[in-house]
């Protein structure tokens, strides 16, 4: 339509009225949207002319819009080259946790023991300058009382370690990754429990593909990929990353391990391979390759929790593709919520249709029912859709709680696998979850099972085998994330449903490139960004984005502006009257942020004395709440306190009590400070010259401090550490030092 006002507005509304007009298929609309002439008969024979293209201008209208929203959901991982020394120094007490049983040998060199894993990685820390403890537990069978236990007992535990390498997941030959699973769990929660904020990394063996040369071979480790995700959202104050090592486990490995530890590369989510260290990166799923097929679905297909909402979406496209027998199977079979209408819907559509009750996860009765597809109608394609939610935050997650979760997906792919890989298969496609590609907070058990399915592709198609694994975000309507609260989680980290239309579509699309792995959700990039648990922890896994660059770019200034707001916290604390107006300042800081978690618009709404689970704070609301905590005052506070301080009152007397004892010097703070500059001097690499230079700045300072009154200037150095404040002591130490 013209726009004869030479407004960018108005023509942006009279388009849109002209594609509503289309879309809706109104006649009408159109053409007062097109501005038909006055003169009837003229306006006449333009309607009589439009009539039989509306439909066809509706239907393609329909089309672009659909291509347009796959194309922009449509996501991959990848990996890129990360320039990383090939050595790099550590300092202070790491501590490497492994278990006694040995795991299955790899495929591409590398020794498979679990005394060569901690051989290895031990000598590796040792050559980059770290003192190394080991704790080796009996087995990977532990639990989060025992890791407690044996956290206590390590020598030196008074200071808790500079680091900590889990090496759990490459033990036991279980293909669920069960045990192991649970025991990395129970390390990350025993180590809040010990209050030790040592970043703790995670190592793995095959786990992860970075090309044809590398392919999965260890698909049930990736399980501790998932959980890993969720423990940095989570956990950023204990977490440092995974790192997946293929190849041989010798000196020049092992100092490309140490760099990644080091956090010279910046990356928390690692490969180290033969040609060296990779990044994992998400992507915009390239669509420059035509269609390898139009798949079509032939003889019967299976799928499972064919019954509930996604599967039913399934079921009914394939039904409309021409699908001859469709097989559904769900726990309840033929008593499930809607299954006789969902019959009928498809027999309409001209399919045979099979509900069965099955436990896809019970091999037994997953056989029983593959055992009577009908032989003139062999199963030709698989489209595993069965899953369930039990969300809770990382720390109150069980070993049960696990394996509910992880059953329906990570036994079920199994006994699929197992019990249809001698069929000649066109599709083998597994419904996966962005959980475990973002790591969704309050879902590590979902994000493991998930990050299973994801490598058990990889896995399977480099035994020449079809599979597709869909990561999908939320589809709107009915489905698992149709609760209220979940949906709401959602839309605040920025992952928006998808119409099942589009979702469908994608799939079609997925299945005709003849994908192995895709992500495919609606994201708000900027909103994934903002709303990470940890402004200062920066995902490299979002850094393709334009838009999360941007966000982090924005949260320099927000990290800049924090630093501040905490030192205005601090003189607007020194400038009150009375302990009861210091009270009243942090009071009210904390309801502002409580305010702003909850989505309240005012802090007036919130009660300084009713309990924090009262007013609908729950374990993932409670992390949000600690991080703008943290945030505003500059201390480091656990999720958990709020469980001892269960009000905003409560919470705020405790900061205060903190934010008056940091600002005061004790022998523990200064001999803190003193043990990270040694840290940091040992790190530089320094020639002769600078290392005389920096050995006279030692000197002068241990002169000025001395070991006695009689060694201090009266008319400089008389006066009172405990007069002195920490800001003040720490910036004249690190002024005679110099920061690394």
């Amino acid at each position: 339509p013209a726009n004869n006002s030479g407004s960018g507005q108005v023509g942006s509304a009279e388009e849109a009225r002209f594609w509503q007009a289309i879309e809706q298929g109104d006649l009408d609309a159109l053409a007062t949207a097109l501005r038909l002439p006055d003169d009837a008969d003229s306006a006449e024979a333009t309607m009589t002319a439009l009539s039989p293209v509306l439909p066809m201008l509706s239907s393609w209208r329909k089309q672009h819009a659909e291509r347009s929203a796959v194309s922009n959901s449509r996501y991959q991982l990848s990996w890129t080259p990360v320039n990383t020394p090939s050595s790099a120094a550590l300092s202070g007490r790491w501590l490497v946790v492994s278990a006694e049983e040995a795991g299955e040998a790899g495929e591409h060199g590398e020794s498979g023991s679990s005394a060569d894993w901690t051989a290895w990685c031990t000598a590796a820390l040792r050559r980059a300058g770290a003192e190394v403890v080991e704790l080796k537990t009996d087995g990977p069978s532990v639990d989060r009382a025992d890791f407690v236990k044996a956290l206590g007992n390590l020598p030196g535990d008074e200071h808790p370690p500079a680091g900590v390498l889990s090496l759990l997941a490459l033990t036991g030959t279980d293909a669920t990754g069960y045990v192991p699973l649970s025991a990395t769990a129970a390390l990350i929660q025993a180590l809040g429990d010990a209050g030790w904020q040592a970043p703790m990394w995670s190592l793995t063996s095959g786990a992860v593909s970075t090309g044809v040369s590398a392919p999965v071979t260890h698909p049930a480790q990736a399980h501790v990929w998932g959980l890993g995700r969720v423990a940095a959202a989570e956990h950023p104050d204990r977490w440092g990353g995974l790192v997946d090592v293929v190849g041989k486990l010798d000196e020049r490995s092992g100092g490309l391990l140490a760099a990644t530890l080091a956090g010279n590369g910046g990356e928390d989510q690692v490969a180290i391979r033969p040609g060296g260290v990779f990044g994992c990166r998400l992507r915009t799923a390239s669509g420059g390759r035509p269609p390898r097929r139009d798949w079509r679905p032939a003889g019967t297909v299976l799928v499972t929790g064919g019954t509930g909402a996604l599967g039913a979406h399934v079921a009914r496209w394939l039904a409309d593709k021409g699908a001859a027998h469709l097989l559904l199977t769900s726990r309840r079979g033929e008593s499930a919520p809607g299954a006789g209408q969902l019959r009928a819907e498809l027999e309409e559509l001209g399919a045979t249709v099979t509900i069965a009750a099955c436990d896809v996860a019970d091999r037994g009765e997953l056989a029983s029912v593959l055992a009577a597809v009908p032989t003139e109608q062999p199963l030709t394609a698989v489209v595993h859709t069965a899953g369930l939610l039990d969300d809770g935050v990382l720390d109150a997650l069980t070993p049960e709680r696990l394996k509910r979760v992880l059953r329906p997906k990570t036994d079920a792919v199994l006994n699929l696998h197992e019990l249809t890989k001698d069929l000649d298969l066109s599709a083998f496609v597994l419904f996966s979850s962005i959980a475990g590609v973002l790591g969704s907070m309050g879902q590590a058990n979902y994000a493991a099972a998930n990050a299973h399915l994801d490598a058990f592709s990889e896995y399977r198609r480099a035994a020449g085998l079809p599979t597709t694994s869909i990561a999908w975000g939320p589809w709107s309507g009915d489905g698992m994330a149709a609760d209220e609260a979940v949906d709401r989680n959602i839309r605040d980290t920025g992952v928006r449903p998808l119409a099942p239309d589009v979702a469908i579509a994608a799939l079609q699309e997925a299945l005709d490139r003849d994908e192995t792995r895709l992500v495919v959700a609606d994201i708000d990039w900027q909103l994934v960004a903002a709303s990470a648990a940890d402004a200062a922890r920066r995902d490299p896994l979002l850094g393709e984005f334009p838009e999360v660059r941007a966000v982090w770019q924005a949260a320099d200034q927000v990290a800049a502006d924090g630093a501040l707001a905490a030192t205005a916290l601090r003189d607007k604390l020194q400038g009150a009257g009375s302990k009861a107006e210091r009270e009243q300042v942090v009071l009210e800081l904390v309801q502002s942020r409580l305010a702003t978690v909850l989505g309240h618009g005012s802090a007036d709404l919130v009660e300084g004395d009713k309990a924090f689970r009262e007013v609908g704070l729950d374990s993932l609301g409670s992390i949000k709440l600690r991080n703008a905590v943290n945030a505003a005052t500059g201390l480091n506070v656990s999720a958990t306190l709020l469980y001892d301080y269960p009000t905003p009152l409560a919470l705020s007397q405790y900061l205060l009590t903190e934010i008056t004892e940091e600002d005061t010097v004790t022998e523990a703070t200064l001999l803190a400070e003193l043990e990270r500059l040694d840290g940091a001097l040992r790190s530089l690499a320094l020639a002769d010259s600078g290392r005389r230079r920096v050995a006279g700045r030692l000197q002068v300072l241990l002169s000025k401090w001395g070991d006695g009154p009689d060694q201090t200037d009266e008319d400089s150095s008389h006066q009172d550490l405990d007069a002195v404040t920490a800001e003040e002591l720490f910036d004249l130490i690190s002024d005679e030092f110099g920061k690394s």
